[in-house]
């Protein structure tokens, strides 16, 4: 199973940030691609895969690196630096190539032995290619190359699910190969420099041509003062023309919290020690604005009293704008993982709500946000939850109608609702003295809609004004969905409860009305299955009987004569004794009851009582002959209570026994007709009831 199939949610967003991040920190081309092309096959879980990069015409393409992972070895496989014209590759994988490469949309090929595109494919016969996966590497709007995996076992099949990581990743090495390219040329660029400048007596002209047309900014400097820049290094800070800069200490064209590792930097390196060649820093340009900036410095002897340090420098605010970006994109991604595990693990709505705002506050950058619910029924909007108010009753009394106020226009109109400083606008929205010591400026009230129906409002507060981007507001649109779903969820549970329990409430007194209309049958047994079976639930609590079993013991017993139904009038309402024949007849009656109850499903977990509640512990019951523990629980239980109430009470045939008479009759049917440990509980329960 590869990662992408193993890792989910936060897991897989960790592991596709950690290897964002190292791959920014790999300058060396080659040593990225075999990073890059390895965790590649790590993430998919590819058996071979290629990373193909285009040529600077871009007429022609090389396959750079070539990972291979085998059933033999079970091992990473063989990583080689290739340099092969697609021409000469695979057709199979040269199409695919080609195809994502000038269409710039990725492709996936679940099963190629039957994908009609490669039906007549040579290669995909010969290397029983089974699916593969190619996506594009685009860096700021430019095709650079390509990813390109496959797998050739139905076990590795790729789908349009392995797709996303594999994409995410794409962009981050494209950003990473563009800068290691970049870097490449960066440091090739300061060698030649460096070699120029020693061999300046021999080639001043060609030096001064390369220090010119530059497109680099160079700073040539001794002791940290600047001697020599090219015009790249004005235009980069903002200056016309050398004199401007000329004689300054390079540390002021730094933010001043860089100033001292700079210079620091400097010294060092004209002394001789060891530090690194190149690093990154903040650069102030003329006007004030700051910019980041990468600076690659090397030193040129002229003599051993004199050296002068070379430093050059590219500006990489677009490579840090587009980290950034990166890094808060996962962590909007992160966030919505969060919200849906609350959103899935939780039924309550007020904890579902709460975890939401903490991550709608820290994800926006915000300073407090709160959820207003929507009822129906009223047509009022009210205060649900709040979270990041220095008071948090500010809004708790908030009442509003449909088109009242900025919150409910927003849930009229469906649309957000953004005004940038609430102290200037015409609503009265912070007339409320409570709300008016927060010091809100900035607002955006979102309608949260579920399946079509307007279920609430978000409401964001800020106490400063908001500048937001696409990706914040594209952001605010995803949480506010994420709202609307636990809304609804939470509100489709309630309603399933109230619905499950007024259903419960329904068959339960349905089984009452059979009851009663059993004993109206035979007005001697009135009141008995009330009777017992308020006695076989206290009696089955006491040995110690589950909350769902004690529901299906309650319908067993109201029941349990059911199947007397089917016994005649001139049997069951007899005065004297009865025949033979007669008691086969009544002895059915378990089987009857069973017979015509199993057909309602919800029944059947109460059935116990109904069909064996005349068994007795030394099998002398009846109608199954069951013995001991055969005899399912819930019908030992209530076989004790049943004979106890019968002997209490007075029939046709007989007179009501007295209760020391009763007592004694169980006590002696302990170990033959019923279960003696369950006995043992009954008899406590009725001294306890008698005392």
């Amino acid at each position: 199973m590869t990662p992408s199939k193993k890792l989910k949610g936060s897991a897989l967003l960790e592991y596709l940030l950690t290897v964002s991040r190292r791959m920014a920190e790999i300058r060396n081309l080659d040593n990225l691609l075999t990073y890059a092309i390895d965790k590649i096959m790590q993430l998919v879980g590819a058996e071979r895969g290629y990373i193909v990069l285009v040529n600077d015409k871009g007429d022609t393409y090389f396959r750079v690196k070539r990972k291979i992972q085998t059933p033999e070895t079970k091992l990473s496989g063989e990583t080689k630096l290739l340099s092969i014209p697609i021409s000469q590759g695979e057709p199979t994988s040269r199409s695919i190539l080609m195809h994502v490469i000038e269409n710039r949309q990725y492709l996936v090929v679940e099963d190629a032995m039957v994908d009609p595109r490669f039906h007549d494919s040579t290669s995909v016969i010969q290397m029983r290619l089974r699916s593969v996966m190619c996506v594009p590497l685009i860096s700021q709007n430019q095709i650079i190359g390509a990813i390109y995996v496959e797998n050739r076992t139905d076990m590795g099949r790729f789908s349009q699910n392995d797709i996303k990581p594999l994409e995410f990743f794409s962009n981050q090495a494209a950003v990473a190969i563009k800068n290691a390219n970049l870097y490449t040329n960066l440091e090739d660029r300061t060698v030649e420099l460096k070699n120029a400048m020693v061999s300046l007596g021999e080639s001043e002209t060609r030096f001064r041509a390369i220090f010119e047309s530059s497109t680099d900014a160079i700073a040539v400097s001794q002791d940290s003062i600047l001697y020599l820049v090219n015009p790249a290094f004005l235009k980069m800070f903002g200056y016309n023309h050398p004199d401007e800069v000329l004689g300054k200490s390079i540390t002021e064209f730094v933010s001043p919290s860089e100033k001292e590792n700079i210079a620091e930097i400097l010294h060092k390196r004209s002394v001789g020690e060891e530090t690194a060649t190149s690093y990154e820093a903040v650069g102030i340009r003329e006007d004030g604005s700051e910019f980041f900036f990468e600076i690659h410095i090397s030193i040129m002897e002229l003599s051993d009293e004199e050296s002068y340090s070379i430093g050059v420098l590219r500006d990489i605010t677009q490579r840090k704008q587009d980290h950034t970006q990166i890094l808060r994109q996962l962590r909007y991604l992160k966030s919505l993982n969060n919200i849906d595990k609350a959103i899935t693990s939780s039924t309550d709505l007020s904890s579902t709500l709460d975890t939401l705002l903490e991550h709608v506050v820290s994800g926006l950058e915000v300073d407090a946000a709160t959820v207003l619910l929507f009822n129906p029924t009223t047509m009022i909007l009210s205060f649900g939850t709040g979270y990041g108010f220095h008071n948090s009753s500010s809004l708790q009394n908030t009442r509003l109608h449909l088109g009242e106020s900025l919150a409910g226009r927003a849930a009229l109109e469906k649309n957000i609702v953004n005004v940038p400083d609430l102290t200037e606008s015409a609503d009265n929205f912070l007339d409320s003295p409570r709300l008016e010591k927060e010091g809100i400026i900035a607002y955006y009230g979102v309608p949260l809609v579920a399946r079509g129906q307007i279920v609430g409002v978000l409401e964001i507060f800020h106490r400063s004004p908001l500048d937001p981007d696409r990706e914040w507001l594209s952001f605010l649109n995803a949480l506010a969905i994420q709202t609307a779903i636990a809304i609804d969820n939470a509100t489709l549970f309630v309603g399933m409860q109230r619905s499950n329990t007024e259903l419960s409430l329904a068959y339960d007194n349905t089984l009452e009305g059979w009851a009663k209309a059993l004993e109206l049958r035979d007005y001697e047994t009135e009141g008995h299955s009330r009777r017992v079976t308020k006695l076989t639930m206290k009696l089955a609590e006491n040995v110690g009987v589950s909350d769902e079993q004690l529901l299906n013991i309650r319908r067993g017993a109201l029941l349990h004569d059911v199947g007397k139904m089917s016994v005649p009038d001139t049997i069951l309402l007899k005065p004297s004794a009865l025949t033979d024949e007669e008691w086969t007849i009544v002895r059915q009656h378990p089987e009857h009851g069973y017979e015509m109850l199993a057909p309602i499903s919800f029944l059947k977990p109460a059935l116990d009582i109904p069909r064996y509640h005349h068994e007795r512990w030394d099998g002398s019951g009846y109608p199954y002959g069951l013995a001991g523990k055969e005899i399912p629980l819930a019908a030992r239980i209530f076989a004790i209570v049943d004979v106890w109430d019968a002997l209490l009470s007075e029939r046709p045939y007989k007179k009501a026994w007295s209760d020391q008479d009763a007592l004694v009759y169980i006590q002696e049917q302990s170990g033959k007709s019923f279960d003696p440990k369950i006995v043992k509980i009954f008899l406590e329960i009725i001294k306890e009831i008698y005392n």
